[in-house]
């Protein structure tokens, strides 16, 4: 260090600077130059210091000396989410040399390792969170020959999961889902509450997982959570509705005027399900028919109608069967006609028995 002026032959201290972590040894003097040689140490306080020289017996005015050390501006990414490993960069100033990368809370939950050579500005790290470390905001400082440095946040996160679309879906199907959160290619499940309802996945990105929720006919009606498993536990929930059709049948009539005689009628099928789970009926075949009892034969045709394959019922509404009916002898019987759908509790029904002779 050299300090210039005036009149500071003599001088036999400088002063303001020793014993605040400074050492200061006086090596020359004249009469405008002090020289002296500083030793620092790496914990002295990074503040600024009134520096004054004493001569001949007197002190001169003061100026201002600065112990500077390393200091931390940011950390970007400034949060990373459990059980994941985080590359950081740490930009400052005085980081080289820097020797490590310190994490408060507890040991172990976040280890940071410097990767490459630090510079005067940068430091590049590797910051592996522990699936359990806590869900916090954390301090991080660097140590470097010339001390540690202040401390910047880092913040621990969880990943969650924001949506899942669609939110619903009709028993008896396989629904395509898109869901979206934070932190999801680190998922290893997708998880649905209850039984009878589960899912089958693909990850996207980060931000998105393509999911198939396969929901059987006996799959309980109402609200399911969804939740996916990661690195760093089970996100949050979040409802998908599974929906349900009931059935109802009416006529067909009139088939039962006896004789040989081709007989034509109407089978009505409803779909009466109500309120918040109400979901579609959706014919998966031809309704097909079945004598049940008695000796009478004959042969069911199908004349029209919308109960065809493939044709949605929504709750309130009805589909039709148009049938014709031509007995091969006179004897009574008792027939019914089976639909198969997706969106009853089950997979095929039948309708009360009906006569045709």
């Amino acid at each position: 260090m050299v300090l210039r002026g005036t009149n500071l032959t003599g001088t036999t201290a400088i002063n303001g600077l020793s014993g605040t972590g400074v050492t200061v040894t006086l090596t020359s003097v004249n009469t405008t130059t002090v020289t002296a040689t500083l030793v620092i140490s790496a914990t002295a306080a990074t503040t600024p210091r009134n520096v004054s020289v004493t001569a001949l017996g007197l002190t001169s005015n003061t100026v201002t000396f600065t112990v500077i050390g390393p200091t931390l501006a940011t950390i970007v990414p400034n949060s990373g989410f459990r059980g994941t490993s985080v590359n950081v960069v740490l930009s400052g100033t005085n980081l080289l040399g820097t020797t490590a990368v310190n994490v408060s809370g507890t040991a172990g939950s976040v280890v940071c390792t410097i990767i490459g050579t630090p510079t005067a500005t940068t430091v590049n790290a590797t910051c592996a969170i522990a699936a359990t470390a806590a869900l916090t905001a954390r301090n991080v400082t660097v140590n470097t020959p010339a001390g540690s440095s202040n401390a910047v946040t880092f913040t621990v996160v969880m990943q969650t999961l924001t949506s899942v679309s669609p939110s619903s879906g009709t028993r008896g199907t396989s629904v395509p889902v898109t869901l979206t959160g934070t932190g999801l290619n680190t998922a290893t499940a997708v998880n649905v509450t209850g039984v009878n309802v589960n899912a089958t996945f693909t990850i996207v990105n980060p931000t998105t997982i393509n999911a198939i929720i396969v929901i059987n006919p006996a799959a309980a009606l109402g609200n399911h959570n969804v939740m996916v498993t990661t690195a760093g536990g089970n996100t949050n929930n979040v409802p998908f509705t599974v929906l349900g059709a009931t059935v109802a049948f009416a006529g067909p009539a009139p088939m039962n005027t006896g004789g040989l005689t081709t007989k034509s009628g109407t089978i009505t099928v409803s779909n009466t399900a109500a309120g918040a789970n109400a979901g579609p009926l959706t014919l998966t075949t031809a309704p097909t028919f079945t004598r049940v009892s008695g000796t009478g034969t004959g042969t069911f045709s199908i004349t029209g109608g919308t109960c065809v394959n493939g044709a949605v019922v929504n709750p309130g509404s009805n589909c039709t069967i148009n049938v014709q009916y031509v007995p091969t002898n006179t004897a009574t019987a008792m027939y019914n006609v089976t639909i198969t759908d997706s969106g009853d509790s089950q997979v095929s029904r039948s309708s009360p028995n009906f006569p045709v002779n």
